[in-house]
This record gives structure tokens, sequence and C-alpha cells, in this order.
């Protein structure tokens, strides 16, 4: 099994890319700790993970990512979340589905292989 390199979401393509580094991971170079990051921007929508975490780690980031672009692309659920409400939530269900997915066998990648990234 191998990680997908792209998500539909809403009717919206993200691509999924797999980094080295926490400086790649942040398209805005504020952080040095970022593990994962998503841009719904229309010019480059796509997921950032990290790649060199664990199983665990790599799965719950990008069932998170996965998680604020569903928010970001829902209004519903946008207007019953503030910022802090959203990232509390969304680190909470994500926390939860990587866990269920890992104790119930889900079959997953132990590495996933790094995205070469086209300047």
């Amino acid at each position: 099994m191998n990680y997908p390199a792209s998500i539909h979401i809403k009717g919206y393509e993200y691509k999924v890319e797999f980094v080295r580094t926490t400086q790649e991971v942040d398209w805005e170079l504020k952080a040095t700790d970022c593990l994962a990051q998503v841009n719904s921007r229309a010019d480059d929508r796509s997921f950032r993970i990290l790649a060199s975490q664990s199983p665990f780690g790599v799965l719950d980031c990008l069932i998170h990512e996965i998680l604020h672009a569903i928010i970001f692309r829902n209004r519903a659920l946008k207007s019953l979340l503030n910022e802090n409400a959203e990232e509390t939530f969304v680190d909470t269900i994500a926390c939860e589905l990587a866990n269920l997915l890992i104790s119930n066998n889900f079959e997953l990648p132990s590495i996933p292989e790094i995205t070469e990234r086209i300047k």
C-alpha cells in the first residue's frame, strides 16, 4: 500500500507531499518545528507532511490536515468552530481516528516516499 499522491475534498484536489525537513513543511517559514501543513490556496492546494515521523505520526498528521481542509471547505463546520476550537477539535479527532485505524490493523506504509518538489 502507498500513501495517495492526491486527495479530493469537496471537488478540490489536494496534492499530498512528503518532505524531509520541518523547514520544507512550513510554506510561510514562520515555524521550525512543523510536522504537517495544509495549503488551500487555489494555485497550490496541498498537504505537506514530514516523512521522518513514526508511522502513527504520519497517519495522525495526514488525517489532521485533511480535517482542516474539510472544515475550510464546509461553511457550516467553519461557522461552528473558532480558530482555537478548530485546532483542539481537529487534533483530538485526528488522534482518535489514527489510533482506531492502527488498533484495528489498518494497513499503512511504514515510510512514505519523499515528494520531489519542482520549484
